[in-house]
């Protein structure tokens, strides 16, 4: 990771209480600071681990006025290339949405809004997170580097963060292209799955991908990360099973969402439990990486009979032939219920009576 930018804010608000000025740094942090590059290193280390996981999504209007969207494509020619003081700029702004949007909620709080600029292998990231210093601590006003050990990173209260090359791609994307694109993803309140928060609200921030395109992660995803673990590789069918089992079962109930939550206590079923801690960590790993940069599978999203027929039934169709078979009847095992022969023929060893029947009564019209 190499820090490019990290400046802190305030946000000062109470729950039930009314918004006062915001307190804002006038410079940025010494990025070559090793507290400054702890702190960040921190930060974005806990973003997407189990406790942080995050939805993935988009910008819900690139042209609306006034909205960070907006603000954020208008910059976009330079996006990875902010001088100093255009990033101060837009660290400002947001500071400005999320007071209008605080100052209209009752129940939200305020707290140390830290902005960082930094890259991963050439991929230039810009996180915005919202953290709570620990009790009894007071902050001094300029918002010092020696004020950083006071701020509480055991979890992050809601943040932002936007993938650069991710954003360029989009522009210049075709509409259906942009129907499976992501470039931002965002952690919120209500147990990290709602985007009702004030944070997400006032920055814009819109739920996506399609959920064929997460439906596909999650399956290719997880099969990854089981059959390469050799704690668990002998598990890798079964949890592959019981994964489709649920994704099937959501696309049956209404509202029936896939919850990242509910995909890890299935895979608890799968995971040797005599050492908890090596259990946790797997189960942690596990959903960090469904949930990382490169898979990208949201927190929750919603899936339908099509998308679970996909994984359950292998279908062909053209002029002679229409036929949908469920994944788990076919295999190169002769006595499978449909069996693939090495030379290419596939053999129905114990099919339907009523297909046999059929089959009979056209033969013989």
């Amino acid at each position: 990771m190499n820090l490019r930018k990290a400046i802190v804010h305030e946000l000062v608000k109470e729950q039930h209480q009314d918004i006062q000025e915001s307190r804002l740094a006038n410079d940025l942090l010494p990025i070559d600071n090793i507290k400054v590059q702890n702190f960040a290193k921190k930060i974005i280390d806990i973003y997407g681990k189990r406790q942080n996981s995050a939805q993935y999504g988009v910008f819900n209007s690139l042209e609306r006025p006034s909205s960070f969207g907006q603000f954020f494509n208008d910059l976009s020619e330079n996006i990875e290339d902010l001088s100093d003081l255009k990033f101060i700029e837009l660290t400002e702004f947001i500071m400005g949405r999320l007071w209008e949007l605080a100052s209209d909620s009752t129940p939200a709080s305020g707290g140390y809004i830290v902005f960082l600029e930094y890259e991963v292998d050439a991929i230039i990231f810009l996180l915005v997170a919202m953290v709570k210093k620990t009790d009894g601590m007071n902050i001094d006003d300029e918002l010092h580097i020696e004020s950083l050990e006071y701020i509480d990173l055991a979890k992050l209260t809601q943040a932002l963060k936007i993938n650069t090359v991710r954003f360029r791609e989009f522009l210049v994307a075709d509409e259906v292209e942009k129907s499976e694109i992501t470039y931002l993803s965002f952690v919120s309140p209500r147990n990290n799955v709602s985007t009702a928060g004030y944070f997400v609200t006032a920055l814009g921030c819109d739920k996506g991908p399609s959920s064929a395109k997460a439906a596909e992660s999650l399956f290719t995803a997880s099969d990854e990360f089981f059959r390469t673990n050799p704690l668990i590789a002998d598990n890798a069918d079964e949890m592959h099973s019981a994964l489709l089992e649920y994704v099937i079962s959501c696309s049956r109930a209404d509202g029936g969402n896939v919850r990242l939550s509910e995909v890890e206590n299935i895979a608890r079923r799968f995971v040797p439990a005599e050492d908890q801690e090596i259990s946790d960590t797997t189960l942690n790993d596990y959903i960090t990486f469904l949930n990382n940069e490169d898979n990208r599978v949201p927190v929750e999203f919603p899936v339908n009979k099509k998308i679970a027929d996909k994984y359950s039934h292998i279908s062909y169709k053209d002029d002679d032939y229409q036929i949908s078979i469920k994944r788990d009847l076919v295999s190169k095992d002769e006595q499978a219920a449909v069996y693939l022969t090495e030379d290419g023929k596939v053999i129905f060893n114990r099919p339907p009576q009523e297909l046999v029947i059929i089959l009979e009564q056209a033969l013989n019209e």
